[in-house]
């Protein structure tokens, strides 16, 4: 078989003359239509699987069942990290075709990152009751939860080795392979009659099993043998990644699983049913920026950084336009979108507008802060950590509506979207 390793794409490619502002690099409007493509069918599985949940559930444990999700997206957009983490390194070997390290970090990723994810779901069951007072949850569900935890370690390594050697379309069929079986299993379930115990089961049965089926399509293709790497730089790399994945889901998630604390379950789910249209915008930012950061690795590393700065702009250009859309669609029809998708026992139309709004400018931000990490400047990092630190102490300390709370995102997110602009002015409107 052979390897996808050998598949190199070396080189700067020409970009159209049509218009300085439609001026796009050919190779990452195509690897950006790639993916956009694929987001566009996970998305729609994802809304598919929200739109029968919801009115099978109601909002009560609709509410229930969003408020997990929203702790394992955090958890996965923490751990993310990883996956950046490994698609720079992998992305730097790719450019000296060091295979043979490229292999050495695949295999210590795995087995690192599979005991800790083991100890952070022992850990879970250890102190799901505590979870459960807090969540206003049954202690069952969040056993369960766990081991979706402990798989959710493993799913970004995967992610970022495809990514990093700038194959999209294996990506594409590895995300969409894992939500189709998620969704596929956990709704022959609740149609079974199963409640939302059944939802998170079919979840971890849908994950593990996309999950395999990628190592032993990697394991496969793995045909060079490895050699010991220096890890030093890759640990001082890590810090900075980390903690700004972290931040960014605290940013992107905290404030639903407060809502789900202080608010009552009917409450609680009509927020999540806002907070999951409206955070599909943040989604296209995260997979543009999955395309974006193993290039610009490649153009700091090669010595090109004007053209590093180039996809930064053009990256921007294509999440602005798409998300603008959807932002103007959830603003201006609020009720029909949520409606919609929902249902009418979701009345939602009052925040939903806001919610994108605010959604839109941390998709800026996620944009900013990869371009940030691939180009080795931290600066931003300790923004980052005191806007997140203000959005749990606002919501914690002033929540006497969910409405006063989306306002309260929407002037943090202007805040730090605001920093990270000026923060790389010169990238953004330098000559």
């Amino acid at each position: 078989m052979t390897s996808i390793f050998d598949k190199k794409r070396f080189g700067i490619t020409k970009t159209s003359s049509r218009g300085r502002f439609f001026r796009i690099n050919k190779d990452l409007l195509s690897d950006m239509l790639k993916v956009s493509l694929n987001t566009i069918i996970i998305a729609l599985l994802n809304i598919a699987f929200h739109l029968i949940l919801s009115r099978k559930l109601g909002p009560a444990q609709y509410g229930e069942l969003d408020t997990l999700l929203t702790i394992n997206s955090a958890v996965m957009i923490s751990v993310s990290a990883v996956s950046f983490i490994i698609t720079r390194f992998v992305s730097y070997y790719r450019t000296r075709q060091q295979y043979d390290k490229m292999k050495y970090l695949a295999r210590w990723a795995f087995v690192f990152f599979f005991f800790i994810g083991f100890i952070a779901c022992i850990f879970t069951m250890i102190i799901a009751k505590d979870v459960a007072m807090f969540l206003n949850m049954d202690v069952g569900i969040i056993m369960i939860f766990s081991i979706l935890l402990w798989i959710s370690f493993l799913m970004p390594i995967i992610e970022g080795i495809l990514r990093g050697l700038q194959e999209f379309r294996l990506i594409g069929v590895y995300k969409i392979l894992d939500m189709f079986l998620r969704v596929s299993i956990s709704l022959i379930l609740v149609f079974l009659g199963l409640q939302i115990k059944s939802v998170i089961i079919g979840l971890v049965i849908g994950s593990a099993v996309a999950l395999i089926f990628a190592v032993y399509f990697l394991k496969d293709n793995y045909i060079v043998k490895s050699h010991h790497t220096e890890m030093k730089d890759i640990y001082i790399f890590a810090i900075p990644v980390f903690l700004a994945c972290i931040f960014l889901a605290l940013l992107m998630n905290a404030d639903m699983v407060l809502v789900k604390h202080f608010f009552d379950p009917q409450i609680a789910g009509q927020y999540a049913a806002a907070g999951a249209l409206a955070k599909l915008i943040v989604g296209i930012a995260i997979a543009s920026a999955g395309v974006m950061f193993p290039k610009i690795v490649e153009h700091y590393s090669n010595g090109y950084a004007s053209k590093a700065v180039e996809t930064l702009r053009n990256t921007l250009k294509m999440t602005l336009c798409i998300g603008t859309i959807m932002t103007l669609a959830m603003a201006s029809f609020p009720g029909t979108v949520s409606r919609l998708i929902f249902g009418p026992q979701y009345v939602i139309d009052y925040m939903l507008s806001i919610y994108a709004v605010a959604m839109l400018l941390l998709s800026i931000t996620c944009i900013l802060m990869f371009y940030n990490l691939a180009a080795k400047k931290y600066t931003f990092v300790y923004v980052m950590f005191f806007m997140a630190f203000i959005t749990i102490y606002q919501i914690w300390h002033y929540h006497a509506t969910v409405y006063s709370i989306v306002w309260a995102l929407l002037v943090i997110n202007v805040l730090v979207t605001s920093f990270m602009v000026v923060n790389n002015k010169k990238e953004l409107f330098g000559a």
